[in-house]
Parts: C-alpha cells; sequence; structure tokens
C-alpha cells in the first residue's frame, strides 16, 4: 500500500508543480507537458520495480480517467494549454497500461517507457529550442527538426544502455542488429510519421514488441 501511495504522491506532485509553474508565467503549456513527459514518464518507467504489473494497469486506467475529467471540466490549464492538435496527453496513460499488460519483464516496461519519456521528450525540447529553417522540415500533423531527431536517437542508445545494465543485457547483446540497430532507427522514424501525438503509443509499443521477441529469441 506504501508504494502505491509514494507512486500516486509522486504524480500528484509533478503535476502540482507543473500547474503552479505554468500559472506563474515560469513556462508555457507546451513545456509543462513535456515536464510532465519526461520526468513523469522516468518516474513511472520505475514503478516496476516497486509495484506490481496490475498495480501499475489499475493506475494507468485511472489516470485516463482522470485525464478526460480534467479536460471535460477544465481542471488543468498547464496540460491542456496547447496550440496544436493533439491525443499525446491521453494517449500516454493508455501506453503505459499497454506496456504492463506486453511486457515479458521490468526491464522491458521501463526501456519501452523511457523510450517514450526520455527520447520523445527531449527530442520534442531540443528541436523547439535549437532547430532552424533549413534544418526543419515537415511531417503530416506538424514539424521535425534534423536537431530534435538526433536528440532522439542518442538518448535511445543512453536508455538502451540503462536497459542493459538493470537486466537486459543478455537479451539485447544476443540481438545486437535487432536492439541496437534498427530499434532506435525505426522508432526515430516512428516519432517523426505519428501524427498529433499518436508516438506516445506507437513508441513504447514497437519498442516493447521488438524487445519482447528479442526476450523470446534468446530464450530458444
Amino acid at each position: 500500500m506504501f508504494s502505491i501511495l509514494a507512486a500516486l504522491a509522486g504524480m500528484a506532485i509533478l503535476l502540482f508543480i507543473a500547474e503552479i509553474l505554468w500559472h506563474r508565467k515560469y513556462m508555457s503549456g507546451e513545456y509543462a507537458r513535456k515536464f510532465v513527459h519526461i520526468l513523469g514518464g522516468t518516474f513511472v518507467a520505475f514503478w516496476p520495480f516497486f509495484l506490481s504489473f496490475r498495480t501499475i494497469e489499475i493506475i494507468a486506467a485511472g489516470s485516463v480517467v482522470v485525464w478526460l475529467l480534467t479536460r471535460t471540466m477544465h481542471i488543468s490549464y498547464a496540460l491542456h494549454d496547447i496550440n496544436r492538435p493533439t491525443i499525446g496527453e491521453l494517449l500516454y496513460p493508455i501506453s503505459v497500461l499497454l506496456v504492463a499488460l506486453i511486457a515479458k519483464d521490468h526491464w522491458i516496461f521501463m526501456v519501452s517507457i523511457l523510450f517514450l519519456a526520455l527520447a520523445d521528450g527531449m527530442a520534442a525540447i531540443i528541436g523547439k529550442k535549437y532547430a532552424t529553417k533549413q534544418t526543419t522540415y515537415k511531417v503530416y500533423g506538424g514539424k521535425k527538426s534534423l536537431q530534435g531527431s538526433t536528440a532522439y536517437l542518442v538518448c535511445a542508445y543512453i536508455v538502451l544502455i540503462i536497459g542493459m545494465t538493470v537486466g537486459g543485457r543478455t537479451v539485447i547483446m544476443h540481438s545486437p542488429l535487432l536492439t541496437l540497430v534498427w530499434l532506435p532507427i525505426v522508432t526515430v522514424f516512428a516519432e517523426n510519421i505519428s501524427p498529433f501525438g499518436t508516438d506516445n503509443l506507437t513508441i513504447p509499443l514497437i519498442v516493447v514488441f521488438v524487445l519482447n521477441f528479442a526476450m523470446t529469441m534468446t530464450l530458444l
């Protein structure tokens, strides 16, 4: 019970801080979302090490309900203050729910969510801050940049290294072409072509399926 309360309290504190920073004009709605996206997602990524997958599934399902309520009742301004069409905030907890249902091991869940939290989150921040007209290109539903995609790939490899240190070394090194070469490339491509925040769903699902497959191949 204490672990569940700690997980819920941690997310509540992050949302509260984001709301305060938005109201005091320290960050826009876009940056408030990325604040929660990165820090909240990183926190969630490590939940399997002190929470059961079933508990995570219940919390994630509850988060979907909470999001719908805040959207309908206009409770959270920070997370919904966005000047572009997106369903990414709703797909975030849905992704956590699905990955918890699918992942074959704790470290696979962790890597899948960190791909979403760190790689995707930093790609958005770096791209927004450092992209130039010459390095920006249009995709369906928005714009992307070489700087953002590069930041994504760097963070993806950092996440895979973290995954290797907490239990995934045998699986990742057994299929290096699939996990260390193709996985970052395929997911950065998915990040580029997934419109309206749907990369919040496509990225973690690609990662969890690939790593599950790699684990299966390792056990054969």
